[in-house]
């Protein structure tokens, strides 16, 4: 069964914390007991951003790859256009409407058609 997200960090945390414990224990045997920050810049209390990967950068003279292919944009005929629009316009407005408003919209937009069905929903 699956657990949920929360329940595993819960674990993590927890195995963290016995962990540190452990340490600070095996620290105080061999004598150094005291909790000591790492020698150096002391942390400001903030959590620094991980540092984002970057593409290496190409030498002034380096040979690039070809271009991707790109998609030929669709001929479209003016109807086809105006459907879609049309569909936009429907799917905009139905996801903001209740459930039980959505089962009658649909109804009414598979009998009467898209336009039917915009002018139901205002």
């Amino acid at each position: 069964m699956a657990k949920n997200v929360h329940t595993i960090i819960d674990d993590l945390k927890q195995g963290l914390a016995e962990l540190q414990f452990q340490f600070e224990h095996l620290g105080s045997l061999f004598g150094g007991g005291e909790k000591t920050a790492p020698q150096g810049r002391k942390s400001a209390g903030r959590k620094r951003r991980a540092r984002v990967a970057r593409a290496p950068r190409k030498a002034a003279g380096a040979p690039s790859a070809p271009p991707a292919r790109t998609r030929k944009k669709p001929n479209l005929s003016p109807a086809v256009r105006a459907q879609r629009k049309l569909q936009g316009r429907y799917m905009a407005r139905f996801k903001t409407l209740p459930k039980a408003k959505q089962a009658q919209i649909r109804k009414i937009r598979a009998d009467k058609g898209y336009e039917a069905a915009l002018k139901l929903m205002g």
